[in-house]
């Protein structure tokens, strides 16, 4: 099942002067802990990995953002120049070192100030939420045809602009009572997340569609004018005005490299900073920084301001200010978890949504201040929370440094939000590549990896350890030592919960309720129109054989009937849409020598690219090039074969098919 293989070396907690080698009559320091036969750890995790799956049912879940808190992520000067926070269900103002509640709302996640109101954003909603001081009474008003608002800016005209994450759009209203008049609607890019609006310019970021790209108002519309492409996945955004009428834009992101495993790491995925300068119609860079080097993962966090940039990372604990002239960079302890940053003459405000909290401190002096909006955690929670901790920071590999090809990194880095970033990466084996999958849901999605080659969840996490704290001289099993990361005393507080035994099982804990959030193309509906009923008859003819309709990827006994996907897929009810088992559907060159696993088709829409060679940009690239015939259905038929003994699907069989895919 797992090699018998004893791990090489020793963790030793708290090296120093009494560490190891010291003479006789030096203090000892902490011992490490003793390190298990690799077979003994999987056999003791498979047993906590069965006691969940027994406790646990997969098809009626609910979102982990059902039970991950008050999640604060976006802060941003008032119309009054307070600082506002948007949690989940609330918007606050932080006064001091506390934080004021103001008004309750449905869905909140972003927003921003126009003159006299602040506009937020939620994604389990298509509105908008319009809330001035005076009145106390918030306005919804539904954004027409939207399916995940995911980022919001007020411009200078007081216009809102929204991206749509699923849609790939960028949109911009102007509020009028409680209606709103759309006056742009633009493509964006796929999994675009982010926007700025800097004077008559409108920024925006793609995740998965790794690009920056420049809009600029022109008689009244907004029109592209400029596009930056890059390797990776934007996670943060920010602009700044120029005297010169030029924007500075500020992206977060990683290395331009390619992901290198052939050291025996992960090689090259530090975080960046790359810096672009939109001027007339050209976008070019002028900048490019490697953050890992200043202990910086994941840099979600960007305020600029004049003479430099302030980042934060969601994976470490450092606010970094970044000087436009090239001298150091000036670095600042943080809790890790750093989603959304607002700085202003010298006081930082930090929605971090790890801690339910705000952090508040001054730029050049004095400690970080946790204002805690969390609910007091019962230890199951705890558990929950540290795995947590452990998937999106440096907390499963403290000890990993930015030296030569090595990389500070964290699950977050290939896994953004726990689903996927849009690469295709070389494995070190042959010519294959293969695409990232999202790590939501993983947990019913066993056996793991397109190679299938981790049968159950305790594997993968033992082997995740493992390979995270690859080329640093200290063992993956180790314990954690708090005076590293104090931050993490909520969800550990003492030493029996950072043991490498803990460590794990809080993983696990996570991962099994680490579900994926409601489809945005089901909201509000009770049954299959028309034409995805088409579809979902074309999927049972030719799909459903290899992508089934399962609650838990290796149970066949939770495969569901055709007749009943729809109270499924209309209720909020997750299958995942695969089995276990290879196939060889002519996606090549194949990742094992049985093929690949099938993957899961739970939220296809957003998982772009496809295949395990990312060879289909979009779902109805995978449609195209599908066939049937005398063998069955391949993704691509074998270039040997006579293109006669294929058949395609007919465009109208196409569209429906993709409706149905939408739903999943």
């Amino acid at each position: 099942m797992f090699p018998r293989a004893r791990l090489l070396s020793l963790l030793v907690i708290g090296l120093g002067p009494g560490a190891a080698g010291c003479p006789p009559d030096t203090p000892p320091g902490p011992v490490a802990p003793a390190v298990p036969d690799d077979e003994e750890v999987v056999l003791t995790l498979l047993a906590h990995e069965n006691d969940l799956r027994g406790r646990i049912d997969f098809a009626r879940r609910p979102p982990y953002s059902a039970r991950s808190g008050p999640n604060p992520q976006s802060v941003f000067g008032g119309p009054d120049g307070r600082p506002l926070v948007v949690s989940r269900g609330v918007l606050s103002a932080v006064e001091g070192d506390s934080l004021v509640p103001l008004v309750s709302l449905i869905d909140a996640e972003r927003g921003c100030a126009r003159r006299r109101d602040v506009a937020v954003i939620g994604r389990a909603r298509a509105e908008l939420t319009l809330w001035q001081a005076p009145d106390r009474v918030p306005v919804r008003v539904p954004l027409p045809g939207a399916l995940t608002p995911r980022g919001v800016a007020c411009d200078a005209q007081d216009r809102v602009v929204v991206v749509d994450e699923a849609a790939g759009e960028v949109r911009a209203f102007v509020p009028a009572g409680a209606s709103l008049r759309e006056v742009a609607r633009r493509p964006a890019g796929d999994g675009v997340a982010h926007v700025v609006a800097v004077g008559d310019v409108v920024v925006t970021g793609s995740v998965t569609g790794h690009d920056v790209r420049a809009f600029a108002w022109r008689g009244g519309s907004l029109v592209e004018v400029a596009r930056h492409t890059l390797r990776t996945p934007v996670f943060g955004l920010a602009a700044r005005a120029e005297a010169t009428g030029a924007v500075t834009v500020f992206v977060g992101t990683l290395q331009q490299d390619p992901l290198d495993r052939r050291p025996g790491f992960f090689g090259d995925v530090d975080a960046a900073l790359l810096t672009l300068r939109l001027a007339g119609d050209a976008l070019r860079v002028v900048g490019q920084r490697n953050l890992g080097e200043d202990g910086v993962i994941t840099p979600k966090a960007l305020c600029a301001t004049p003479g430099g940039v302030h980042v934060a990372g969601a994976g470490s604990d450092v606010l970094l200010f970044v000087p436009d002239d090239g001298t150091a960079p000036r670095a600042r302890p943080v809790p890790a978890g750093s989603a959304a940053l607002w700085v202003h003459e010298g006081r930082y405000v930090i929605a971090n949504p790890l801690l339910d909290a705000v952090v508040t401190g001054r730029v050049n002096k004095g400690p970080a201040r946790v204002i805690d909006q969390g609910p007091v955690l019962d230890e199951a929670e705890r558990r929950v929370r540290l795995g947590e901790a452990l998937f999106f920071t440096r907390a499963m590999a403290p000890h990993q440094t930015s030296d030569g090809q090595h990389s500070r990194f964290t699950c977050e880095t290939c896994h953004f939000e726990g689903r996927i970033d849009g690469r295709v990466h070389f494995t070190g084996r042959g010519d294959v590549h293969a695409s990232t999958k999202s790590l939501r849901g993983v947990f019913e999605n066993r056996p793991h990896f397109s190679r299938a080659l981790d049968a159950n969840v305790a594997t993968m996490v033992h082997a995740e350890f493992r390979v995270a704290n690859a080329g640093t001289d200290h063992s993956p099993w180790f314990a954690l030592d708090i005076k590293d990361l104090p931050w993490l005393t909520r969800f550990a507080p003492g030493p029996a919960d950072r043991t490498p035994w803990a460590l794990r099982r809080a993983l696990m804990d996570f991962l099994a309720v680490f579900a994926p959030e409601k489809n945005p193309h089901v909201r509000g509906r009770q049954s299959f129109a028309p034409l995805e009923q088409q579809g979902a008859t074309l999927f049972a003819q030719h799909c459903e054989r290899c992508h089934q309709a399962r609650a838990i990827t290796d149970d066949p006994r939770t495969r569901v009937p055709p007749a009943e996907w729809s109270s499924f897929i209309f209720r909020d009810h997750n299958l995942v849409w695969a089995r276990d088992g290879y196939e060889q559907t002519g996606i090549v060159p194949y990742v094992h020598p049985r093929g690949a696993r099938p993957p899961s088709l739970r939220r296809v829409f957003e998982k772009r690219p496809y295949f395990t060679n990312g060879a289909a940009t979009s779902l109805s690239g995978v449609l195209d090039a599908a066939r049937t015939g005398p063998a069955g259905f391949v993704h691509a038929p074998p270039p040997d074969e006579a293109a006669g003994d294929w058949t395609a699907f007919s465009p109208e069989e196409k569209a429906a098919l993709e409706a149905f895919l939408l739903l999943l």
